[in-house]
This record gives structure tokens, sequence and C-alpha cells, in this order.
């Protein structure tokens, strides 16, 4: 689950019309960037999910550090922005389960919030794994499902 970092301060600086434009933009390169395999989706106003089957949470925190890498690369300005470089950087949260878990799809959404959160937590502009559900992914052998 990604989450475009300072959003609030930047519609404050330019508005919402340019808020807007910024989602695109960064939403054109999310589909860009998204590999065969991985599917991104706009969730909430200004969250994307990215959804990564049959990968290792190795696998699926570099995809999420990619991105995150290469919407800085995009240098889109955000002078409104109370820290950090004046450009819209994003935040990522990892989160992982066995497809043949129990977990529904909101238990893991909910577990890429918590991992979203502690990374904004720690300074933004990075990514985290959410280790509980780590862990409970790790138990066993069938292939796991990654969304961030």
């Amino acid at each position: 689950m990604f989450d475009l970092d300072y959003f609030e301060d930047y519609n404050g600086r330019y508005g919402r019309p340019s808020g807007d434009e910024a989602l695109r933009e960064v939403a054109i390169c999310l589909l860009r960037v998204v590999r065969a395999g991985e599917s991104v989706y706009r969730y909430g106003g200004d969250e994307f999910l990215l959804v990564l089957t049959q990968c290792r949470q190795e696998e699926a925190v570099a995809a999420a550090e990619r991105i995150l890498h290469t919407v800085k690369l995009m240098a889109l300005a955000h002078e409104g922005r109370p820290a950090g470089a004046p450009i819209v950087t994003l935040s990522a949260g990892v989160a992982c389960h066995r497809l043949d878990s129990l977990w529904t799809v909101h238990d893991l959404v909910e577990r890429a919030e918590h991992a979203l959160r502690a990374a904004k937590d720690a300074g933004r502009g990075r990514v985290r794994a959410d280790e509980a559900a780590a862990e409970f992914a790790a138990e066993g052998d069938a292939a796991p499902l990654r969304a961030l």
C-alpha cells in the first residue's frame, strides 16, 4: 500500500485541481513501472495498492522500493512539504499472507495500513513490512500473496 506524503499540504499549496493532476501523474508512473504479475489500484484518496502473487516478502519490499525510487525520480514539485526534499514522495506498507490462509482481503489491507503508518512514523518516503503478517506468511511452504 502506498500513500503520497504530505498530500494535504500539497492540496493546500497548489489547490485541489493540481492535487488531482499530481495523483494522475503518480498513477501513470505506477502503471508504467509495474511488472508482469503485478497489479496496481487506486485505493482511497491518495493511496494505491500494489498486489503481487507468488513472491516472497523480500521481493514485495524490493518492488515497493523500486516504485518509491521511480516516483522520486519524477521530481514532481512539492514546495508545501514541511520536511524533506521539495518533491512528491510516497511511503509504503507491505503485508503478506499464504494463499491457503484464512485471512480475508480486509485483514491483509489492515496489516498493510499498519505497516504504512509505521513507514510514515519512521520519517516518510520509506517502506515498512508488517512483521506479524510476515511471520504468518513464513509458516508453511505455500506461495504467499503480497499487497502493498
